[in-house]
């Protein structure tokens, strides 16, 4: 994967490149790890070096090829062959080339071999801005989905380190007792279930865009596919663990705790259930393989979905061929056999990676064949991963309830009336949302707050912030819950609170959440105010011209039969926002996360 369950990279060179350098720590089994793989490789060079006869020149030779000797004898030059790696592969990468440092090209210039781990996402990033004199020569990511993205560099597909299935991590425990191993579910029943879910780095990781994509296509593509993805990546956001990493690491913890029958929860008497023995983590059959060696024992499982998983297929570019001289790219011819040739299957083996094909698999796996998911057409995949990126932004949401007479009214075969089923629904979406994101509610009707139609039941504040002995997340939900407890008489003040609450979101408005105003209305304006639909949308289309930079979206909601649709769309189209109809519980539930799915 891209951020997470990595091995760490080595120290960058002081030129830096693409997307700059990284400084990070490794942790001690990596690093014994890369050193036994570099180590290997070494001393296939020290033995060639003591047994060759002592001959003019040939100890020099030998001696020159070693890869701790900086300035060979002999050498004209050094030609410097830069490879950039996603980190997962930096060991194994460093293993294979480390026997070409010194090697003498035609001209009599020495080979050097610079590796540097970069996350991909941060070389596409790099790649956007820097010349191609600045591009690596070599660059290996960790999925297909980076090189498409890859457009300023020119860059040559020659093949593949190997493959590691996409799949979901979870404790041995959970997954044994579950009986996924035997009988897997399928991506939409896992990742829909209604446990804790981690979804690693949304816009930034590989395996996470692949999992969401074959769950997008499972589900029919279309706006219900979209929906289903929305609602499992807001679900995701509320885990209690931020990236893979973290994950894999709690739950391998708390495996080898409960082996040893120490209580790894916060609670010392294990009376509370510890979040890491029932969360799934969205990682690569790779991670798995790490994360149990490092852990000494079998603590995580991979569950393989039954409709295929995705693969990570760690594709090897080379990158700016037409800048660079002939010595460099006779260098580069070089590194590209050492990493796609036959005798580099036993090292990707070793660091986890199955054959391009997703088969040979490495040792500690005990599915031999996996299924591979199929993937979305180039431009099918692209238009999802962008709904998709920017669904994986925070929120900034005010929902605003009509608490009217007319909200009284049943709504037929669910056993409640307007006004609660707006509560719920709205509630359900709104524990989707992570703790990152803010939320508030307002009711309306008239003269609810002296002249104005509307009264604020909470104001708009992070939902994972603390308030009155609870967290915000707890006082929005339960008065959503309770909105039939506000209701009123009277009318509907609709123009009036729409426009009072679009400038209030204004007011606040966050830079780094989409922002937006949550309506829901059974009725039409029916107030003694005398604003006029013209005026209201006048009104909002000049506060949206005179601050282009703090874009507020209307998002109008109408429940049963007598809304006043026309009026609704008018409304949310002055801010670039939407409406919709909703007559049953179902749809309401829908449109809801439609509305929150979609972004300016």
């Amino acid at each position: 994967m891209a951020k997470h369950a990595q091995l760490p990279p080595s120290p960058p060179p002081s030129s830096g490149g693409p997307g700059g350098p990284r400084e990070q720590v490794p942790p001690a089994g990596w690093r014994r790890r890369r050193a036994a793989w570099v180590g290997a490789a070494a001393a296939v060079l020290v033995v060639a070096a003591v047994s060759v006869p002592v001959a003019p020149g040939v100890f020099t030779d030998v001696r020159a090829r070693l890869p701790w000797n900086a300035s060979p004898q002999g050498c004209a030059g050094t030609v410097t062959v830069e490879a950039v790696v996603a980190p997962s592969v930096e060991a194994p990468v460093t293993a294979l080339v480390a026997g070409l440092r010194g090697h003498r090209l035609d001209g009599g210039s020495c080979l050097a071999v610079r590796v540097r781990a970069q996350d991909p996402l941060d070389t596409v990033e790099g790649a956007a801005v820097l010349p191609p004199s600045r591009a690596p020569q070599v660059w290996v990511g960790d999925s297909s989905l980076w090189t498409q993205r890859l457009t300023r560099w020119e860059h040559r597909h020659v093949g593949s380190l190997g493959a590691s299935p996409v799949v979901l991590l979870g404790a041995q425990s959970r997954v044994d007792a579950s009986g996924w191993t035997a009988s897997p579910p399928t991506w939409t029943a896992l990742l829909t279930s209604g446990g804790d879910l981690t979804l690693p780095a949304l816009p930034g990781d590989a395996g996470s865009q692949l999992a969401l994509a074959a769950v997008w296509q499972a589900a029919g593509r279309g706006e219900a596919a979209d929906r289903v993805v929305a609602a499992a990546t807001l679900a995701a956001q509320r885990s209690p663990f931020t990236n893979e990493d973290e994950a894999v690491a709690a739950i391998t913890t708390a495996e080898n705790a409960a082996a040893t029958g120490a209580p790894a929860s916060p609670d010392p008497t294990g009376a509370a259930p510890d979040p890491a023995r029932s969360t799934l983590v969205v990682g690569s059959e790779q991670a798995m393989l790490r994360a149990n060696q490092d852990a000494g024992r079998a603590a995580l499982a991979a569950v393989y979905p039954a409709d295929g998983s995705p693969m990570l297929d760690f594709p090897v570019e080379r990158v700016a061929d037409d800048v660079q001289d002939p010595a460099h790219r006779a260098g580069t011819d070089l590194v590209v056999a050492a990493l796609t040739g036959p005798q580099a299957r036993d090292v990707l083996r070793a660091a986890g990676l199955r054959d391009a094909d997703g088969g040979d698999p490495p040792s500690g796996v005990a599915r031999r064949a996996v299924a591979r998911a199929a993937t979305p057409g180039a431009a099918d995949l692209a238009g999802f991963l962008a709904r998709w990126t920017t669904l994986s932004q925070p929120s900034r949401m005010l929902t605003v309830v009509d608490v009217s007479l007319s909200m009284r009214s049943p709504v037929p075969g669910t056993g409640t009336n307007r006004v609660q089923l707006a509560g719920r629904a709205a509630a359900a979406v709104h524990d989707l949302l992570p703790d990152s994101s803010s939320a508030g509610l307002w009711a309306f009707a008239q003269h609810l707050d002296g002249d104005r139609p509307y009264r604020q039941l909470a104001p708009v504040e992070p939902l994972g912030a603390p308030d009155g002995g609870t967290t915000h997340r707890r006082v929005v939900h339960d008065r959503l819950l309770g909105m039939e407890s506000a209701l009123a008489g009277g009318g509907t003040g609709l123009y009036a609170t729409a426009l009072a609450a679009v400038r209030a979101q204004r007011v606040g408005y966050d830079a780094q959440a989409a922002n937006l105003v949550l309506l829901l209305t059974d009725g039409e304006n029916d107030t003694d105010d005398p604003l006029t639909l013209e005026e209201t949308v006048q009104a909002l289309r000049s506060d949206a011209a005179a601050s282009p930079d703090r874009p507020v979206r209307l998002v109008c909601i109408g429940i049963g039969p007598d809304t006043d649709a026309d009026t609704l769309r008018t409304l949310a189209a002055a801010t670039g926002g939407s409406a919709y109809q909703a007559d049953s519980p179902g749809q309401l539930q829908s449109v809801l996360y439609d509305a929150i799915a979609r972004r300016p």
